[in-house]
């Protein structure tokens, strides 16, 4: 599945008296790989525009990999860098986060909430990409 983040076409912006192009513009924010932990969490360096960024570690929504010590793992964290090196050899994508939290019988013992999301470059998903090749909780 090929998913369009490129924005394209004429833009009326309010007082303008003609339309403004827009032609392959990024929709933010755009983030920038740091580090493939494992075969479904990355870490990047996200762009939030007009100055704001931060460096957060992403879980890969509906994406279940093997962790780096079981049997698999590196070789799901090989296929995941993989898709990095085909579809995204700068390291840019694009990133829809979503925040959750941990259930409540474990923020009691320690505070703990990480970011879910889906990654995007030049329209593929490696969140799509991971799963095609078995990479969920029923290919596990």
């Amino acid at each position: 599945m090929t998913v369009e983040w490129a924005y394209s076409g004429d833009y009326q912006l309010k007082g303008a008296t003609t339309p403004v192009g827009l032609t392959d513009a990024w929709a933010w924010p755009l983030a920038r790989l740091l580090d493939v932990h494992d075969g479904d969490t990355v870490k990047l360096a996200i762009d939030h525009g007009f100055g704001e960024d931060a460096k957060e570690w992403i879980r890969l929504k509906d994406v279940r990999a093997p962790e780096l010590d079981e049997p698999g793992g590196p070789e799901a964290t090989d296929v995941c860098q993989s898709w990095f090196d085909e579809h995204a050899p700068d390291g840019y994508v694009q990133v829809t986060t979503f925040r959750t939290s941990a259930p409540l019988e474990i923020r009691f013992r320690a505070s703990f909430s990480r970011y879910i999301g889906i990654i995007v470059a030049d329209g593929n998903s490696l969140n799509e990409w991971l799963r095609e090749r078995g990479y969920t909780d029923q290919g596990m």
